[in-house]
């Protein structure tokens, strides 16, 4: 999460520093489409990182159970 929200303030930051910088519309247009774009693709990466995470944290959380179900429900 911190390695996520450093690159997000960094690149809202330079996005601003770019977009105070355009000298048209069509600039600025295409600049805010640039990071509109990027930070979408970001946050799905990070998303799907950290739902990755969840998964293998629940995995874990219920492998003591596993052996427990077996011996309530034995296979004939």
């Amino acid at each position: 999460f911190g390695d996520y929200a450093k690159k997000s303030f960094e690149d809202s930051s330079a996005f601003v520093e770019k977009l105070a910088g355009s000298k048209s519309w069509d600039k600025a247009l295409e600049v805010q489409t640039e990071y509109a774009k990027s930070s979408y693709e970001s946050f799905v990466a990070e998303s799907q990182k950290i739902g990755g995470l969840y998964a293998d944290i629940a995995k874990q959380a219920y492998k003591p159970l596993e052996g427990f179900a077996a011996k309530l429900n034995p296979t004939r």
